[in-house]
């Protein structure tokens, strides 16, 4: 058989190559050899930045936008809770007049004919209202309204509204005329007590009805139900559940509701401490394999504890008060931005701070969270989030733009690519996702590969099972710390190294003014019926007309590596090959990837026992743990030429050869028939490790040489032929040239070893 081979040209072969263009051709190298696996989302948005371009749901750089601050003052918010039999609970949120409760006459110059109520009052247009229910005494009515009458509501805002006869009325917006009572003086109409007061209409339409409540708000219950049962409060389930009592427990910061476990009185439900009611049907849309894609949720119900139609909700909504702490996290709303031509619909998160202990950071916005993937999007696209559906109102909307440093928040968008793309491409790196198995668990990689910012000729390798970019900065590797990623660098690396600490990396170029001479990558890949997943990856320059070899790597890709060994149901295959040269060396080196604190084992990817840099997970751990200082994350297969060259016993292989025009002594010679000199196929990924995962494919040999003269150089891309049938180029080679050889002429001799792929 024989290999494949094919070039990709960095910027054409012209000089003045940037860094962009390294990854553009190893993103062709990649598509050519069909490694970039999944499926392509083009113009996904990933992240929504403040105006100076934090990525956060908690952060100051949030406070200057949408308009502001908002927050409400606490209330009691109260209920008629009235049995109907054993069917229903019919309950009826009402409030009465009092000092805060201002009705406005038709001289009123700000509110004409409004009624306000502090905080929020929470009625829409149309809703029925019923006044001063049962009401007889005239004197104790409001001018311009009938006692025990049911009106219908004209929403002005959220503290605010008008009354009109009709439903037809309300939409209209032909409300009544409240008259001047002389209540409060001129501009109020008349109220003389809190007797009397607003709640909804006494009908079948509130049974069982949904009660809803403000976060950190108290609800307060008159429940009226005598020998039906006993009302309880339970959460996170349909039905009446003794198990699922709402306590102090639940919360961890406040009080048990009190008045429950009974049939009638009153009920008190302070929320203050409590989570808000919500429901992530699919929580966040990008998980690791370690995740499991269960909803989250928070719900609560009241229920009868005998009779089991008797039950309703209870939504506890967000909200921002001036109450302080409560220490949960920020209460938050959903809006989802609408489709818009060929731009898809997305759900955006938003938080209000309600967790600092400064008053002058309630309501603010703390920051924003994108709930679902989206696609056909642009950078910086420009919308709006209404100020009215994210607890505040129109004074309030948030519009997205170019991040401006000042109020305008912005959103970040980037392609996620599959067949001729990276995964994830940014200015210093590209991703490549590797599927090994898509049936198994841990049956796909994640492998960046970073232009290292540092140095001007290195590039630097990660990997994981798992890549989070939701709702990120930049992409990280996910799953569980110390068995899936490294807890310090587990993100695509950018640099060669930082203080003390080394990372996986090849060089791609001369350190010597670089751009100044062509660069090529090179790929070598096996055929079928041997392993076609197989390539090695080589970096070539030309300089002053020689083709230079530079750094060398494998991605470890397909389900035969470690097939005997282990299983990616409960592992993940993150490792690589490069490929390195010493004297009359080289080297087959897998790399663990990922970085080493330069001086103890114990901080490195397979430091045993585990720890929080160690990636437990990588199916080679199983060989590579506990190592010796020095060799952490990486072990050696040391092919040096076992020709007229002192071995290393310890180290290095030793590669059969004889000869019988030199072995011997004294005239006597071993017989010309025992002789050997063969390339050496069937090359084990590592011949430390028992059993081994992997041998390399029968074209990618080893050869020792010695060739006359001495001046003979051995460059990559040069073919040695064997047999005078056998073809092979060399991927890299390692000798030296003016040597004393067998023949014992001085300097007569080039010797060492080279890494050939066959190529006919």
């Amino acid at each position: 058989m024989a290999i494949l081979k094919s070039v990709v040209d960095v910027n054409n072969g012209n000089t003045g190559w940037t860094k962009t263009d390294v990854l553009d051709a190893l993103e062709t190298v990649f598509a050519n050899l069909g490694f970039n696996g999944g499926s392509a989302s083009p113009a996904v948005p990933y992240a929504l930045t403040s105006p100076n371009g934090t990525v956060s749901t908690k952060s100051t750089a949030w406070h200057s936008v949408g308009g502001g601050q908002v927050y409400h003052g606490w209330k009691d918010v109260y209920y008629d809770v009235i049995a109907q039999g054993t069917t229903a609970y019919r309950c009826l949120r009402k409030f009465n007049l009092s000092s805060w409760t201002h009705v406005y006459s038709e001289n009123a110059g700000s509110h004409p004919n409004e009624v306000y109520v502090a905080n929020k009052h929470y009625y829409n247009t149309g809703d029925p209202i019923h006044w001063a229910p049962g009401g007889t005494v005239e004197t104790q009515n409001i001018s311009g309204l009938t006692l025990d009458t049911v009106y219908y509501v004209i929403k002005v805002d959220w503290q605010y509204f008008k009354l009109a006869a009709t439903a037809t009325d309300a939409a209209n917006g032909n409300n009544i005329t409240l008259t001047d009572g002389g209540y409060g003086g001129a501009g109020y109409a008349a109220k003389s007590s809190t007797l009397y007061g607003f709640r909804d209409p006494n009908t079948s339409a509130y049974d069982n009805a949904t009660i809803y409540i403000d976060k950190q708000d108290k609800l307060n219950l008159n429940l009226d139900a005598t020998g039906t049962g006993n009302f309880h409060l339970c959460y996170d389930t349909d039905d009446y559940d003794a198990a699922k009592y709402v306590t102090d427990a639940l919360s961890g910061n406040n009080v048990t509701p009190t008045g429950v476990g009974s049939d009638s009185g009153d009920i008190l439900f302070d929320t203050f401490g409590y989570t808000q009611t919500y429901d992530d049907v699919n929580a966040l849309p990008q998980q690791h394999p370690t995740e499991s894609p269960t909803a989250t949720s928070r719900k609560y119900i009241y229920a009868n504890d005998t009779n089991s139609g008797m039950k309703g909700e209870v939504v506890i909504r967000a909200n921002v008060t001036n109450r302080g702490n409560d220490g949960l996290t920020n209460p938050f709303w959903d809006y989802t931005v609408p489709q818009d031509g060929a731009r898809s619909a997305l759900k955006i998160r938003v938080f209000r701070y309600q967790d600092y202990n400064s008053s002058n950071y309630y309501g603010h916005i703390a920051g924003m969270e994108i709930r679902e993937i989206g696609s056909g999007w642009v950078g910086n696209s420009v919308f709006t989030i209404p100020g009215d559906q994210i607890g505040a109102d129109a004074s309030h909307d948030i519009v997205f733009g170019v991040a401006d440093n000042a109020n305008t928040p912005s959103v970040k968008v980037n392609n996620i690519g599959a067949g001729s793309n990276f995964y994830w491409k940014d200015d210093n790196f590209g991703v490549v996702k590797i599927v090994n198995d898509a049936s198994k668990k841990y049956g796909t990689t994640y492998y960046s590969i970073g232009v290292c910012t540092d140095v001007n000729n290195k590039l630097v390798f990660n990997s994981g099972s798992g890549l989070a970019w939701l709702n990120e900065n930049s992409p990280i590797f996910n799953g569980e710390i110390g068995l899936d990623k490294q807890g310090t660098y587990g993100a695509p690396l950018t640099v060669s190294g930082v203080t003390y600490r080394t990372f996986t990396t090849i060089e791609y170029c001369t350190n010597a003014t670089p751009t100044a001479y062509p660069l090529e990558i090179r790929v070598y890949r096996a055929q079928a019926p041997q392993d076609t997943d197989f390539a090695i990856i080589q970096f070539c320059q030309t300089i002053n007309g020689v083709v230079q070899p530079y750094g060398a790597f494998t991605f470890y890709k397909g389900a035969t590596f470690g097939s005997d060994v282990w299983d990616l149901d409960y592992v993940y295959n993150g490792s690589m090959m490069t490929y390195e040269i010493d004297t009359r060396k080289i080297m087959l080196r897998h790399n663990v990837v990922g970085s080493r604190y330069n001086y103890y084992t114990s901080s490195g990817s397979v430091s045993e026992p585990g720890s929080t840099e160690t990636k437990i997970r990588e199916a080679f751990y199983g060989y590579m743990r506990d190592p010796n200082n020095g060799t952490d994350r990486y072990v050696d297969s040391c092919y040096k030429s076992n020709i007229e060259t002192d071995g290393d016993g310890s180290r290095d292989l030793m590669v059969y050869y004889r000869n019988g025009t030199y072995d011997q002594h004294s005239g006597n010679a071993v017989d010309s028939e025992a002789n050997y000199y063969k390339p050496i196929k069937g090359l084990p990924l590592n011949e430390r490790m028992v059993p081994c995962p992997y041998y390399l494919p029968d074209d990618f040999v080893m050869l020792s040489v010695s060739t006359t003269p001495g001046l003979t150089q051995f460059r990559t891309g040069d073919t040695v032929t064997i047999g005078g049938t056998e073809t092979y180029e060399i991927i890299r080679a390692s000798y030296q040239t003016q040597q004393n050889g067998l023949d014992g002429v001085d300097n007569n001799s080039t010797m060492g070893i080279l890494f050939l792929a066959r190529t006919s």
